[in-house]
């Protein structure tokens, strides 16, 4: 998610929010942009290959069945990077506008 945050304000275009793909400004809570979500991808895909080669060293096991090992941590990581980007933005977005509606009805 800290690729997504530093590397999504690179993106040519504006990001867009999560929830009605509205394009907003930079640096809005809950606002996604391709390149950040890219970036969360190939941090999760570095993950995953980092896992899956820690794995094949540290364990014989792993070491026998070293490729579906790999393509499983991979496939994981990478899921697991953008799911998380997607999911930290919506969390983040909720959270917003919960605290917007109670201090504007306070």
């Amino acid at each position: 998610d800290t690729l997504a945050s530093e590397l999504g304000i690179l993106a040519r275009g504006p990001p867009r929010l999560i929830t009605t793909f509205a394009p907003v400004p930079p640096g809005t809570n809950g606002a996604v942009s391709v390149l950040g979500l890219g970036a969360s991808a190939a941090g999760g895909l570095i993950m995953g290959i980092v896992m899956a080669v820690s794995l094949a060293v540290e364990n014989t096991a792993c070491r026998k069945n070293w490729l579906s090992l790999a393509v499983e941590t991979v496939l994981k990581g990478t899921t697991a990077g953008l799911v998380g980007s997607l999911v930290r933005h919506h969390f983040t977005y909720l959270c917003r506008k919960f605290l917007s509606d109670y201090t504007t009805k306070a």
